[in-house]
């Protein structure tokens, strides 16, 4: 019996402690963020859209993947007012910083 309780407890140990390893929690998704741009500013690597009556405002980085049509080849001086995006911006950054911007029509 005492046998049977120590593995028990061994087994109860080890899955605590493997436990953080399989988990997926931390790996957050990124929010995503769709509209019109309306403001661009690449002197602080910043724009806005606008969905409905909301504007967003998002930053970009050197990081920042831009792609057309999810086809990579774009860059930040393809944001100009007008042009349809969508942005997935980093689950946990305060500046809605964005990691991929797609824009979505031809330019204007």
């Amino acid at each position: 019996m005492r046998r049977l309780i120590g593995l028990c407890l061994v087994f109860l140990l080890v899955i605590t402690l493997a436990a953080p390893v399989f988990a997926q929690g931390d790996a957050k998704k990124p929010i995503r963020f769709s509209g019109e741009i309306v403001l661009v500013s690449q002197d602080t690597s910043s724009f806005t859209i606008q969905k409905d009556n909301t504007k967003i405002p998002i930053t970009f980085d050197s990081k920042t993947q831009f792609t057309t049509r999810n086809k990579p080849g774009s860059s930040a001086q393809d944001l100009q007012v007008g042009r349809r995006v969508i942005c997935m911006v980093i689950a946990d950054s305060k500046d809605r910083l964005a990691a991929r911007v797609d824009f979505r029509t031809d330019k204007r």
